[in-house]
C-alpha cells in the first residue's frame, strides 16, 4: 500500500471503521482530519511498558502530527527532526528529548506523564516505516477468531463483569488477517479505542493517546475462553478472563450513584477557573442544566465533552446550562488552572468550569456531598429548573463502544427534552 493511498482512504477511515465494528465515528473536535492529495509519512512509535512493547503510529503530513489508533487519528504538538518535546493537550504530558542517532532513521527518548504530585515514566522509541505498517504485533499463527462480546472479570474488580467487544481492525493501514480492534467497557467507562493483532493462540490490544499506555495480553484456552493480563503505564498491572456471550451487558449507569436530597447542590461553591473566584452553583443553572464532574487527564472526559458540546449547541436556546467541576490530579491549583484551560480550548469547551479538588475519589466525595459517593469521572448530574437533581449517569461510554454510545446518546438526550418541556410541546424560552 502507497503513502498516496494511504491519504486518499485516511480521509474516510472513521467511517469505515464504525461501519465495520458498529462505532460512530470519533468526535474530538480536534482530530486531524489529513487534508486530499497530501502525501502522509508513518512512523512506528513503541513504549517499553513492564509488558512488553505497547506499539503505536505516529503520523506526520503537513507539518502536522497525529497518534493513529482505532478510530482514531488525534493531533498532538511538536515536530519530527532533532531535539524535541512532543506534547499531547490536554493531558499534563510529552515525550521529551527524541533524537536521532547517526546510522539510521530511530529515535529515543521517554514519555512522562504527570500523575499526582509525581510523574508515570516509559522508555520510548521510534523508527521510520517503509512500505506496509501491519502487523501492529508481529505474532505468529494462523489468525485467530475473537470477534464478538466477551464477558469479562478484572481481578482488581471481583464484583463487576466488563464487557468487551473485539472486531477486524477497520483501519485501510491494517487490512490484513488477524488484525483486529476493539475495547472493554466497565462501569466507570470504556478503554476507548484498542489495536492489535490476534494470531495462533495469542491476542494482544495497545492504546497510546498521549495520556494513557494501556497495553492487553491474551491466550486463548481449548475451552475457548481467554486468560490475559493487563499493563497501564509503568506501574498498574491487572489479570482478567473473558469467555463469549453475545448478551452481555452492563448494569444501567444511571442506578450506580445516587444523589442526596439532603444536600442542597445549588449552594455548593467552588472557584471559576477563570477568575479564581467562588461561584455558588445555583448562580449558573438554567431551565435544565447538566453538572459534570470530570479530569482534563480523563479521555472518557474528552469524549463526554465532545458530545455535551454538541447537545448544549442543540437546546442552549431552550435554557439548557452545562457546569463542569474540575478534580485534577497533585495540589499545584496553578497547573490546575494551566491544564483545565488547555481541555477547555481542545474540546471548544464554553461553559464554565469551576476548580472542584483533587482527583482522588475518596476526596472528590468529600468535596462533591451531592452524591453518595464519587465513583467515576465523568459523571453527571440532570438537574431540573428547580435545581433538583432528576438523575445520575455515572462513567460514559465513548465513541469506541458503538452501539453503547449511541444508546447513551439518546438517553442523555431524552432527558434533557423531558427537562425542558420539549416532549410536551411547551414553547421555546430561555432562562
Amino acid at each position: 500500500m502507497t503513502n498516496g493511498y494511504r491519504s486518499r482512504v485516511l480521509l474516510g477511515f472513521a467511517l469505515a471503521a464504525a461501519a465495520a465494528i458498529g462505532a460512530p465515528a470519533q468526535s474530538d473536535p480536534a482530530a486531524t482530519e489529513p487534508e486530499a492529495g497530501a502525501s502522509p509519512t508513518y512512523y512506528r512509535g513503541s513504549l517499553q511498558s513492564p509488558g512488553g512493547e505497547l506499539p503505536f503510529l505516529v503520523r506526520e503530513q503537513n507539518e502536522r502530527l497525529g497518534l493513529v489508533h482505532g478510530l482514531e487519528d488525534r493531533s498532538f504538538e511538536g515536530a519530527i527532526g532533532g531535539d524535541s518535546d512532543w506534547r499531547f493537550p490536554p493531558y499534563d504530558a510529552r515525550i521529551t528529548t527524541p533524537f536521532l542517532p547517526p546510522g539510521g532513521e530511530s529515535w529515543q527518548g521517554a514519555w512522562r506523564k504527570v500523575r499526582g504530585n509525581g510523574e508515570d515514566t516509559l522508555p520510548f522509541r521510534m523508527r521510520g516505516v517503509e512500505g506496509e505498517v501491519a502487523p501492529m504485533f508481529p505474532l505468529a499463527g494462523k489468525p485467530l477468531a475473537v470477534a464478538g462480546r466477551w464477558r469479562v472479570r478484572f481481578a482488581s474488580d471481583p464484583e463487576h463483569d466488563a464487557v468487551a467487544i473485539f472486531g477486524k481492525n477497520p483501519s485501510p493501514l491494517f487490512d490484513a488477517a488477524g488484525e483486529v480492534a476493539g475495547t472493554f467497557l466497565t462501569v466507570t467507562g470504556d478503554y476507548r479505542y484498542l489495536v492489535g493483532t490476534a494470531r495462533g493462540d495469542q491476542l494482544r490490544l495497545a492504546v497510546f493517546d498521549g495520556a494513557h499506555a494501556f497495553l492487553f495480553h491474551a491466550t486463548m484456552l481449548d475451552d475457548g475462553t481467554l486468560r490475559g493480563e493487563f499493563w497501564s503505564g509503568s506501574t498498574w498491572h491487572d489479570t482478567w478472563t473473558a469467555r463469549r456471550d453475545d448478551a452481555v451487558a452492563l448494569p444501567d449507569a444511571f442506578t450506580l450513584t445516587r444523589a442526596e436530597p439532603a444536600v442542597d447542590i445549588g449552594a455548593l461553591r467552588y472557584p471559576d477557573v477563570a477568575t479564581g473566584e467562588p461561584r455558588q452553583l445555583r448562580d449558573l443553572f438554567g431551565r435544565a442544566t447538566l453538572v459534570v464532574l470530570f479530569g482534563t487527564w480523563c479521555p472518557n472526559c474528552g469524549d463526554s465533552g465532545a458530545y455535551l458540546r454538541e447537545l448544549r449547541t442543540k437546546y442552549e436556546d431552550r435554557g439548557l446550562r452545562v457546569i463542569g467541576l474540575a478534580f485534577e490530579h497533585g495540589d499545584d491549583r496553578k497547573r490546575h488552572a494551566r491544564v483545565v484551560q488547555a481541555y477547555r480550548e481542545r474540546y471548544d469547551v464554553p461553559w464554565p468550569i469551576l476548580l472542584a479538588g483533587p482527583s482522588s475519589k475518596r476526596a472528590a466525595s468529600a468535596a462533591f456531598p451531592a452524591v453518595d459517593a464519587v465513583r467515576s469521572y465523568p459523571t453527571t448530574l440532570f438537574l431540573d429548573d428547580s435545581g433538583t437533581v432528576r438523575a445520575v449517569h455515572q462513567g460514559f461510554a465513548g465513541p469506541a463502544t458503538g452501539a453503547a454510545y449511541a444508546a447513551q446518546k439518546a438517553a442523555f438526550e431524552a432527558i434533557v427534552r423531558r427537562l425542558l418541556g420539549v416532549e410536551r410541546g411547551e414553547p421555546q424560552r430561555r432562562k
